[in-house]
């Protein structure tokens, strides 16, 4: 395996800064801070790093921020934003666990897929996951049963109307084209003063 491919898997060394983060899925900083300072931050995370001090978040933790993120672009208030987050988390149940796709793990910092992957939110309630990844359906894209975000309980008499979905393969590519760019970076040498 290409040393840079192992390091994207297991989140590199360094992680990726909340400003660039936010930059890479163009949403915005103040609302990431506030959503930081709510305590909405991924494990493992440090609630408030101290002044002066930047955060740094590996590949996983990236992806579970940036799924509250886009889901506060979107109009959820911060603290449902973060539960429903918890769920979309779980895609890696059905892309590892039923071996759908097992190169993509993003918690696990592995971003390679050739699937759509998005998750739904229906009525502000209802989380599910929808994919072409499932052999069942032939490339077609389907739709995993309803869970009630409240309760975390299979909702299969819930007709709900999706008000959100959120491309989680489009997520991960931002991530990986951004840890490709700063390997990229870490590779090249430094440049030299000019003398004078």
């Amino acid at each position: 395996m290409a040393k840079s491919r192992r390091r994207a898997e297991i989140g590199g060394t360094d992680g990726i800064k909340l400003n660039v983060l936010c930059a890479r899925l163009g949403v915005s900083y103040r609302d990431a801070r506030y959503a930081l300072a709510r305590g909405i931050t991924p494990k493992g995370v440090e609630n408030d790093p101290g002044r002066g001090n930047h955060r740094l978040f590996n590949w996983a933790q990236a992806f579970e921020l940036a799924v509250v993120l886009k889901l506060k672009a979107a109009g959820f208030h911060t603290p449902l934003a973060g539960i429903i987050s918890k769920f979309a988390a779980r895609v890696e149940g059905l892309s590892v666990g039923l071996a759908w796709d097992s190169e993509f793990a993003p918690l696990h910092g592995k971003f390679t897929t050739e699937h759509r992957w998005y998750f739904d939110v229906g009525d502000g309630r209802y989380v599910r996951h929808v994919t072409d990844a499932s052999p069942r359906k032939g490339g077609s894209l389907e739709e995993i049963e309803w869970v009630d975000a409240r309760n975390g309980r299979l909702a299969r008499s819930a007709q709900p109307v999706v008000i959100a979905r959120i491309d989680l393969t489009a997520i991960a590519r931002l991530l990986a084209d951004e840890f490709e760019e700063s390997e990229r970076s870490a590779k090249s040498p430094p440049r030299s003063k000019r003398a004078r």
